[in-house]
Protein backbone atom coordinates (compact mmCIF):
# COMPACT_ATOMS: atom_id res chain seq x y z
CA UNK A 1 0.00 0.00 0.00
CA UNK A 2 0.95 3.45 -0.98
CA UNK A 3 0.57 6.27 1.52
CA UNK A 4 0.49 9.71 0.15
CA UNK A 5 3.30 11.07 1.66
CA UNK A 6 1.63 14.78 1.12
CA UNK A 7 -0.91 13.73 3.54
CA UNK A 8 1.17 12.03 6.15
CA UNK A 9 2.39 15.68 6.27
CA UNK A 10 -0.71 17.68 6.24
CA UNK A 11 -1.55 15.43 9.13
CA UNK A 12 1.63 16.13 11.08
CA UNK A 13 1.24 19.60 10.53
CA UNK A 14 -1.95 19.59 12.24
CA UNK A 15 -1.08 17.88 15.15
CA UNK A 16 2.21 20.23 15.27
CA UNK A 17 -0.16 22.73 15.63
CA UNK A 18 -2.61 20.89 18.00
CA UNK A 19 -4.81 19.40 16.76
CA UNK A 20 -4.90 16.01 18.14
CA UNK A 21 -7.37 13.96 15.78
CA UNK A 22 -4.49 14.32 13.41
CA UNK A 23 -2.12 12.33 15.27
CA UNK A 24 -5.51 9.43 14.91
CA UNK A 25 -5.17 10.06 10.84
CA UNK A 26 -1.33 9.08 10.89
CA UNK A 27 -2.21 6.38 13.46
CA UNK A 28 -4.62 4.55 11.01
CA UNK A 29 -2.50 5.41 7.90
CA UNK A 30 0.54 4.04 9.24
CA UNK A 31 -0.39 0.79 11.86
CA UNK A 32 -1.23 -2.08 9.34
CA UNK A 33 2.15 -0.99 7.44
CA UNK A 34 3.87 -1.10 10.70
CA UNK A 35 2.38 -4.72 11.41
CA UNK A 36 2.89 -5.91 8.25
CA UNK A 37 6.44 -4.80 8.06
CA UNK A 38 7.31 -6.41 11.85
CA UNK A 39 5.73 -9.80 10.53
CA UNK A 40 8.09 -9.81 7.87
CA UNK A 41 10.67 -10.90 10.17
CA UNK A 42 8.72 -11.27 13.61
CA UNK A 43 5.85 -13.83 13.87
CA UNK A 44 4.91 -12.56 17.13
CA UNK A 45 1.85 -11.09 16.98
CA UNK A 46 0.90 -9.11 20.32
CA UNK A 47 5.51 -7.73 20.62
CA UNK A 48 4.53 -6.30 17.27
CA UNK A 49 1.21 -4.60 18.63
CA UNK A 50 2.59 -3.75 21.65
CA UNK A 51 6.10 -2.08 19.89
CA UNK A 52 3.76 -0.17 17.38
CA UNK A 53 1.53 1.11 20.46
CA UNK A 54 4.69 1.99 22.41
CA UNK A 55 6.09 3.94 18.85
CA UNK A 56 2.96 6.18 18.81
CA UNK A 57 2.56 6.49 22.69
CA UNK A 58 6.17 8.15 22.39
CA UNK A 59 5.67 10.46 19.79
CA UNK A 60 2.58 11.27 21.12
CA UNK A 61 3.60 12.71 24.28
CA UNK A 62 7.14 14.11 22.37
CA UNK A 63 5.48 15.05 19.33
CA UNK A 64 8.13 17.97 18.85
CA UNK A 65 10.43 15.01 17.79
CA UNK A 66 8.48 15.44 14.73
CA UNK A 67 9.48 18.80 13.52
CA UNK A 68 12.67 18.47 11.58
CA UNK A 69 11.04 15.02 9.99
CA UNK A 70 10.54 15.75 6.56
CA UNK A 71 9.29 11.74 5.54
CA UNK A 72 7.19 10.48 7.95
CA UNK A 73 6.36 7.23 6.91
CA UNK A 74 10.03 6.61 6.57
CA UNK A 75 10.29 7.98 10.54
CA UNK A 76 7.82 5.78 11.71
CA UNK A 77 9.22 2.65 10.30
CA UNK A 78 13.01 3.67 11.49
CA UNK A 79 11.54 4.61 15.14
CA UNK A 80 9.16 0.92 15.03
CA UNK A 81 12.40 -0.88 13.83
CA UNK A 82 14.08 0.20 16.56
CA UNK A 83 11.84 -0.57 18.87
CA UNK A 84 10.72 -3.74 18.07
CA UNK A 85 14.20 -5.19 17.87
CA UNK A 86 14.66 -3.76 21.56
CA UNK A 87 11.57 -5.68 22.35
CA UNK A 88 12.86 -8.58 20.74
CA UNK A 89 16.12 -8.56 22.63
CA UNK A 90 14.48 -8.05 26.12
CA UNK A 91 12.27 -10.57 25.58
CA UNK A 92 14.81 -12.90 24.44
CA UNK A 93 12.34 -14.40 21.31
CA UNK A 94 13.85 -15.36 18.54
CA UNK A 95 13.27 -13.76 15.24
CA UNK A 96 11.65 -16.08 12.32
CA UNK A 97 8.87 -16.55 9.80
CA UNK A 98 5.90 -18.59 10.55
CA UNK A 99 3.75 -20.23 8.22
CA UNK A 100 0.65 -18.39 8.68
CA UNK A 101 1.75 -14.93 9.63
CA UNK A 102 -0.32 -13.37 6.93
CA UNK A 103 -2.72 -11.27 7.47
CA UNK A 104 -6.13 -13.15 6.12
CA UNK A 105 -8.36 -10.76 3.40
CA UNK A 106 -11.86 -10.88 4.72
CA UNK A 107 -14.51 -11.18 1.79
CA UNK A 108 -18.30 -11.68 1.62
CA UNK A 109 -18.91 -14.49 -0.82
CA UNK A 110 -18.27 -17.97 1.03
CA UNK A 111 -17.27 -19.92 -2.31
CA UNK A 112 -14.88 -17.01 -3.44
CA UNK A 113 -13.13 -17.02 -0.10
CA UNK A 114 -12.62 -20.77 -0.06
CA UNK A 115 -11.22 -20.21 -4.07
CA UNK A 116 -8.94 -17.38 -2.89
CA UNK A 117 -7.85 -18.94 0.35
CA UNK A 118 -6.53 -21.96 -1.96
CA UNK A 119 -4.82 -19.48 -4.25
CA UNK A 120 -3.48 -17.81 -1.36
CA UNK A 121 -2.38 -20.54 0.62
CA UNK A 122 -0.59 -21.72 -2.45
CA UNK A 123 1.07 -18.32 -3.15
CA UNK A 124 1.74 -18.12 0.75
CA UNK A 125 3.79 -21.41 0.63
CA UNK A 126 5.62 -20.40 -2.35
CA UNK A 127 6.26 -16.68 -0.87
CA UNK A 128 7.07 -18.25 2.43
CA UNK A 129 9.85 -20.96 0.64
CA UNK A 130 11.30 -18.02 -1.10
CA UNK A 131 11.84 -16.06 1.45
CA UNK A 132 13.05 -19.03 3.83
CA UNK A 133 16.09 -19.06 1.89
CA UNK A 134 16.77 -15.39 2.83
CA UNK A 135 18.51 -14.35 5.83
CA UNK A 136 16.99 -11.99 8.26
CA UNK A 137 18.03 -8.65 6.83
CA UNK A 138 17.67 -10.36 3.02
CA UNK A 139 13.88 -10.62 4.10
CA UNK A 140 13.51 -7.13 5.88
CA UNK A 141 15.59 -5.35 2.20
CA UNK A 142 13.07 -7.38 0.12
CA UNK A 143 9.90 -6.26 2.56
CA UNK A 144 10.98 -2.53 2.48
CA UNK A 145 12.29 -2.51 -1.16
CA UNK A 146 9.11 -4.39 -3.03
CA UNK A 147 6.26 -4.50 -0.58
CA UNK A 148 6.38 -0.83 1.19
CA UNK A 149 8.20 0.50 -2.67
CA UNK A 150 10.68 2.31 -0.16
CA UNK A 151 14.10 3.54 -1.96
CA UNK A 152 17.57 2.21 -1.04
CA UNK A 153 18.47 5.79 0.59
CA UNK A 154 15.21 5.18 2.26
CA UNK A 155 15.85 1.69 3.36
CA UNK A 156 19.38 2.65 4.44
CA UNK A 157 17.99 4.81 7.05
CA UNK A 158 15.50 2.34 8.46
CA UNK A 159 17.92 -0.22 8.80
CA UNK A 160 20.52 2.64 9.90
CA UNK A 161 22.80 0.97 6.93
CA UNK A 162 24.80 2.42 3.90
CA UNK A 163 22.82 2.61 0.85
CA UNK A 164 25.46 0.05 -1.09
CA UNK A 165 24.67 -2.40 1.35
CA UNK A 166 21.44 -2.33 1.20
CA UNK A 167 21.83 -2.77 -2.92
CA UNK A 168 24.07 -5.46 -2.13
CA UNK A 169 21.21 -7.24 -0.08
CA UNK A 170 18.83 -6.87 -2.36
CA UNK A 171 21.13 -7.93 -5.26
CA UNK A 172 22.06 -11.34 -3.38
CA UNK A 173 18.37 -11.70 -2.24
CA UNK A 174 16.73 -11.66 -5.86
CA UNK A 175 19.83 -13.91 -6.72
CA UNK A 176 18.77 -16.35 -4.22
CA UNK A 177 14.82 -15.92 -4.97
CA UNK A 178 16.03 -16.79 -8.28
CA UNK A 179 18.17 -20.15 -7.67
CA UNK A 180 15.18 -21.13 -5.58
CA UNK A 181 12.93 -20.45 -8.45
CA UNK A 182 15.16 -22.31 -10.60
CA UNK A 183 15.05 -25.17 -8.33
CA UNK A 184 10.95 -24.98 -7.75
CA UNK A 185 10.57 -24.97 -11.75
CA UNK A 186 12.93 -27.89 -12.48
CA UNK A 187 11.16 -30.20 -9.78
CA UNK A 188 7.71 -28.95 -11.59
CA UNK A 189 9.00 -29.72 -14.88
CA UNK A 190 10.88 -32.97 -14.19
Amino acid sequence: MTIDEELLNRYKDAFLSGEEIAFAHIYQLLAKDLYAYGLSFHAHHELIEDAIHDVFIKIYTNKMLLQKVNNLKNYFFGVFRHHLFFLIKKESLHIYMGENDYPEQLETNMEEQWIEQEDESEKKALVNRLMSGLNIHQREVVYLRYMEGFSCEEVSKIMKIDVQSVKNLTYRAMKKIKTILASILTLLIC
